[in-house]
């Protein structure tokens, strides 16, 4: 099991690797702040391609 309030996390660059592990917080934080922001650039964004 993971620390839930020391969570890991990594960006993926241009390059398509992956970064260091960073801690972050919360994890319930990390993934609803995830959801909002994707779920806020879908309304301006291009709707033909959600996942690009």
């Amino acid at each position: 099991m993971a620390d839930h309030y020391n969570t890991s996390m990594r960006s993926l660059g241009s390059d398509g690797k992956l970064s260091e592990p960073v801690n972050k917080g919360y994890s319930t934080n990390m993934f609803s702040d995830t959801v909002m922001n994707y779920l806020n650039n879908y309304v301006v964004g291009n709707k033909e391609t959600p996942f690009v």
